[in-house]
């Protein structure tokens, strides 16, 4: 998903709504569905709809421009911390 939004960054910030209508549109509201359903079956017990949000939250295009283009952060800075992040709130190990 990193690397999706990484590749297709530009199109994505010009198809970013207004901030008002930015989480209503059907495609992120089918995304966070999606997300926080997996969430549900590895960890039942959390909050699954907000970290669905706080995950999906670090794939945000204007983000990732800002740490690559701005920052001047390597995609695999990236990679690696997003990986961190799955593996601290699912509870489970990294893929090696």
């Amino acid at each position: 998903m990193l690397y999706r939004s990484a590749e297709q960054l530009e199109l994505q910030l010009a198809a970013q709504p207004e901030a008002c209508r930015r989480f209503s549109h059907p495609a992120t509201q089918a995304l966070r569905t999606h997300v926080t359903m997996l969430l549900r079956q590895i960890v039942p017990e959390a909050d699954c709809e907000l970290l669905a949000q706080t995950l999906l939250a670090s794939l945000d295009p204007a983000l990732i421009h800002h740490l690559t283009r701005q920052r001047h952060m390597p995609m695999a800075r990236l990679e690696s911390a997003w990986v961190d992040l799955v593996a601290r709130v699912t509870r489970t190990r990294p893929p090696v």
